[in-house]
């Protein structure tokens, strides 16, 4: 007879590389770019802290299905689930369904397998789930600055700015509705010590020049911060934390006109590519990144438990 159970990770360090190796295997098999195994071994850094928590399933003795909970603030960060063998999937994911660690906090699932499993059994648990995607554009140094508008100007955005870019975010994502049950975004002071945290680097490094906020004469009415990251298998890649308007400015091709600028700063410092985020029930926002030339490059599920 199988004899199954679970420990938390940080008592099972050791067997981390077996799971470790296993997605190793997968990833090169997939010809994914290199660096997997250092990107991995950093984890064990984050279990100890814990950054990272979460279970090794168990079976005989033998680990054989992993799930952990990694988080970038105190409510957002990512889910990562990986079984030896598939059987082991409702196992593990009901343990962390089961779990403390996705109340409240909104998770991306991150996984190497092909399998719906997961997500399956996310929903019939009844979890809130919001499906987002991510998009690049290729920039380079032929990405000209916008024209001039009447009135508007533009100033690069730091520390001290928070509670005005924290404002004009608050408001348009209320208008968008694109964040629901972020926790970190329900609240207006919430928000602002999320803009904090931003400027300590707890997102990446801001990449300031092109951090900025967008005047309407003295009035600010648009923001956008831009930090540096590392993914599609590069280095230093800069990703649009966030661009709002204030909802007063809508329809007069304002958020475009500040996307332009930032992405002409980009280019002009030698970026070749930018990429985001957008929650793909935001229709308005992902027309705007396409009319400038964005394209989607895949999609991706945040869930979490709503506790009130």
């Amino acid at each position: 007879m199988n004899k199954i159970y679970f420990q938390n990770i940080n008592e099972s360090l050791e067997h981390l590389e077996i799971f470790f190796a296993d997605i190793t295997r997968i990833w090169e098999e997939r010809k994914g770019p290199e660096g997997i195994e250092k990107i991995l071994a950093k984890k064990i850094d984050l279990v100890k802290d814990g950054t990272i928590k979460g279970h090794i399933l168990f079976d005989n003795n033998q680990p054989v299905a992993l799930a952990w909970v990694e988080f970038m603030s105190p409510y957002y960060g990512n889910m990562l689930l990986h079984c030896i063998d598939e059987e082991y999937i409702p196992a593990i994911t009901n343990k962390i369904i089961e779990s403390s660690l996705i109340n409240n906090a909104i998770l991306e699932v991150i996984q190497f397998t092909d399998t719906d499993q997961y997500h399956q059994l996310f929903r019939a648990a009844d979890l809130f789930e919001n499906i987002r995607q991510r998009m690049a554009i290729y920039i380079d140094e032929t990405f000209s600055f916008p024209d001039e508008k009447p009135f508007i100007f533009f100033e690069e955005a730091g520390s001290e700015h928070v509670d005005i870019s924290s404002k004009i975010s608050f408001d348009a994502h209320k208008v968008s509705k694109d964040y629901e049950h972020y926790v970190e975004l329900s609240e207006l002071d919430k928000r602002q010590a999320l803009e904090k945290r931003l400027y300590t680097g707890s997102y990446g490094k801001v990449i300031r020049p092109a951090t900025l906020l967008m005047y309407y004469e003295d009035t600010p009415i648009g923001a956008c911060s831009v930090v540096s990251t590392s993914c599609w298998g590069m280095e230093d890649v800069p990703w649009v934390f966030d661009l709002s308007l204030d909802p007063k400015y809508h329809g007069q091709g304002l958020g475009k006109h500040l996307m332009q600028q930032v992405l002409a700063i980009l280019a002009n410092a030698g970026y070749t590519i930018t990429g985001l985020a957008v929650t793909t029930s935001n229709k308005s926002a992902i027309g705007l990144y396409e009319k400038l030339g964005f394209f989607k490059v895949d999609e991706f599920s945040e869930f979490t438990r709503v506790i009130s």
